[in-house]
């Protein structure tokens, strides 16, 4: 992709900053997404019962609470990665072997049939 901005683009004025700004724009609108799901998620299904009859106002804000939390977490991770040692594929091996600890009902072979039983 640098490749592309500096020399293919370059004899155009103006189009690699367009280019760039479509980027980030493009993987923003996706984080804002996923955490906004996150977000409506938790509230319609962990505490739906208990704000359900309450006004639209305290919903809102209950979703609003829930955005700034899952966004404040997303930004930890993320410095907290930084300085994990090792490559991106090795924290993702960590992760699904810290998912194998918590249930490891979910192991299976290529037919789907449990391994651990």
């Amino acid at each position: 992709m640098p490749y592309f901005v500096l020399v293919v683009i370059r004899s155009l004025p103006g189009l690699s900053g367009i280019y760039i700004s479509c980027l980030f724009s493009g993987s923003l609108s996706t984080l804002s997404s996923g955490i906004n799901a996150l977000a409506a998620n938790t509230v319609e299904d962990i505490l739906g019962d208990c704000i359900k009859n309450s006004k639209v106002i305290s919903q809102t804000l209950a979703v609003t609470f829930s955005v700034f939390s899952y966004g404040i977490v997303a930004i930890g991770l993320a410095f907290a990665m930084r300085s994990m040692p090792g490559s991106l594929i090795q924290g993702a091996i960590s992760g699904s072997h810290c998912i194998y600890l918590v249930d490891d009902s979910k192991i299976t072979d290529i037919r789907g049939r449990n391994r651990l039983n």
